[in-house]
């Protein structure tokens, strides 16, 4: 079984709808599973293999920008789309994933994996695409090292 916690603001709730959910293999192929989300923001997955999985949702990008806070007083987005989003592959375990932990994680090793493929691997340090990649790695490293403080 796996389990994913999700938080709207500062506690856990659920912050978007579940759209095209599902678990996913080695290759990202998709395994059959039963994907659901409780009151508690906690989704909830059981593949019918017992293997290391991913879970692959669509995300509602509007939802994404209110999701920040709104501190700097900006308007909210206009709706602007969903964007399919995946976790690495990951052991079932009985502590439920923070899923915005695990959705940068794979973002940042999908990243890693394209400027390999791209022969891009060499781009100096002060280049602006690596210099915001950078800030993204270290703020994921932070809330890495505090995830593992928590309960969540």
């Amino acid at each position: 079984m796996f389990s994913f916690v999700v938080f709207h603001g500062n506690t856990p709730g659920p912050a978007f709808g579940l759209r095209n959910a599902y678990m996913v293999g080695p290759d990202g192929i998709g395994i059959g599973t039963e994907v659901t989300q409780g009151d508690d923001g906690v989704i909830w997955c059981d593949p019918a293999e017992r293997a290391s999985a991913g879970l692959s949702l669509q995300v509602p990008l509007r939802d994404i920008e209110q999701l920040k806070g709104g501190e700097d007083g900006q308007e909210p987005l206009p709706k602007l789309g969903d964007l399919s989003l995946r976790t690495c592959l990951l052991p079932a375990r009985e502590r439920p994933y923070l899923l915005s932990l695990e959705l940068a994680r794979h973002r940042i090793m999908f990243f890693l994996n394209k400027l390999e493929d791209w022969a891009l691997f060499d781009l100096p340090a002060d280049d602006p695409i690596m210099q915001q990649f950078e800030q993204a790695r270290l703020t994921f490293t932070r809330a890495a090292r505090r995830r593992g403080q928590r309960r969540w």
